[in-house]
């Protein structure tokens, strides 16, 4: 029989290939490796098939016959084999370092150390250890990777990963971690830049904020802040105004208002099982605002922001006030002005009057000053003379008393004019009739029109 190859989780069924004989008495069973009974039937069937199926399988046939002419009865037994090889993915057994330390590793400055990769897989893995998502070493086809670090250093303390994989995990690689920590001094952290010159606005919140590398002892870091003054420190607690927080590895303290006192250096000491470091900081005060980014991680940012934005505002908004109050005064000092030109020099009122339009008079009719006078429909009129009305073709006008006289500069309105209490103007292009100028007849206004 041949070998066969299967996927993990398929079903396998096979037919042991027997003939069969004169007589036909015989049994039949198939084994697996071990004599493990694993059918009576011509046909192993395996459901579900999974790496513990990956062996060596046979079929026996046993018969009984009685040779012609014998009377001994024989006992035969025939047999076929074949390997059954499972093909399943890629897992990870073991993470290990070179004392089987898994998960958490603490290692001491300048070790050696040697981390190691088993995997279970069929076929081969392709096998790679990383640490910050970097390959250190990779291998292909392979169950066993090993990678050594030589002289550890604290920027070797991190999380390593083993990742491996074959066709039959179908891009969903397995992964494994392995952290560790190296017993060194502390120091700072390198993936957050630490502000060592703070500036604060005078009475304004003013914070200082240190983080520690991650590769420190876990739970054994300590943070102690001092004031200096000169060459004598002074340690530093919460009280009314200065507010101490420590998470883990970052450690901050906040002044709720500074004044020009609080400025100086602060000295934070930080310690671990290893040793201790210490970061200065420099505390500037100032009356003004600081420039946006030169107080570091002070926490007013915020409130700076927004003051400077509320007084640009408001800048603007009175700006605008102080434009527009302006502009109205001017507006109405201009029409005070004509007005009185007007009331006081109607002569050289209406002689500029024929080179204009003229537009509303107040809400009332529009006047047009020109060779013609138009009604309420805007129809062309001449002045009216009782029953009469005089065209522009006329040569003569009637004046007030009733005499002929050439184009007289004077016409007369219907009385019906003479309800307009007092016909304003908005604009110098427009003429202003007021009723205590008003003829005193009850049946006509003048009004003098320049032709």
């Amino acid at each position: 029989m041949k070998n066969y190859s299967v996927a993990e989780g398929s079903t396998f069924r096979i037919l042991c290939p027997v003939l069969p004989g004169n007589p036909t008495s015989q049994t039949l069973q198939w084994k697996s490796e071990g004599n493990y009974t694993m059918a009576t039937t011509a046909v192993l069937s395996i459901s579900n098939v999974s790496r513990e199926n990956n062996m060596m399988y046979i079929c026996i046939l046993t018969y009984m016959m009685k040779p012609t002419g014998s009377d001994i009865e024989e006992v035969g037994e025939v047999s076929k084999t074949f390997y059954l090889r499972v093909l399943y993915r890629t897992i990870i057994t073991k993470f290990t370092t070179n004392d089987l330390q898994t998960g958490t590793v603490v290692v001491s400055y300048y070790d050696t150390v040697q981390l190691t990769c088993v995997v279970d897989s069929n076929p081969d893995s392709n096998i790679s250890i990383l640490f910050n998502e970097t390959i250190l070493e990779q291998t292909a086809k392979s169950k066993r990777l090993t990678f050594n670090m030589k002289k550890a250093d604290c920027s070797n303390a991190g999380v390593y990963t083993c990742i491996g994989g074959n066709e039959y995990n179908y891009g969903n690689m397995a992964r494994a971690n392995l952290t560790v920590f190296v017993k060194c001094k502390p120091r700072p952290s390198v993936v957050l830049r630490q502000i060592q010159t703070v500036k604060s606005a005078l009475n304004m919140p003013a914070k200082l904020t240190f983080t520690a590398a991650s590769y420190l002892d876990p739970g054994k870091t300590s943070f102690i802040w001092m004031r200096q003054r000169g060459l004598t420190l002074m340690p530093l607690d919460d009280d009314k105004n200065i507010i101490i927080t420590t998470i883990g590895l970052q450690s901050s303290l906040t002044i709720i208002s500074a004044t020009h006192t609080d400025s100086g250096n602060y000295l934070l000491i930080y310690k671990n099982s290893v040793g201790s470091s210490n970061f200065t900081f420099k505390l500037m005060v100032t009356a003004s605002l600081p420039r946006p980014g030169a107080y570091g991680d002070s926490s007013n940012t915020g409130a700076f922001v927004a003051v400077g934005v509320g007084t640009f505002v408001t800048t603007l908004i009175i700006v605008g006030i102080v434009f527009i109050v302006n502009r109205r005064l001017r507006r109405r000092s201009t029409l005070s002005t004509q007005s009185h030109a007007v009331e006081t020099h109607p002569d050289k009122q209406t002689t500029n009057a024929n080179t204009k339009d003229y537009h509303n008079i107040n809400e009332y009719e529009l006047i047009q000053v020109s060779k013609d006078v138009t009604d309420r429909k805007g129809n062309v009129v001449g002045c009216q003379t009782g029953t009469s009305t005089e065209t522009d073709s006329s040569m003569q006008y009637e004046s007030i008393d009733n005499s002929k006289k050439d184009r007289n500069q004077y016409c007369q309105l219907p009385a019906t004019r003479e309800s307009q209490t007092n016909v304003a103007s908005e604009t110098t292009d427009q003429i202003i009739l007021d009723n205590d100028k008003s003829n005193s007849s009850s049946e006509y206004i003048n009004m003098r029109i320049q032709m």
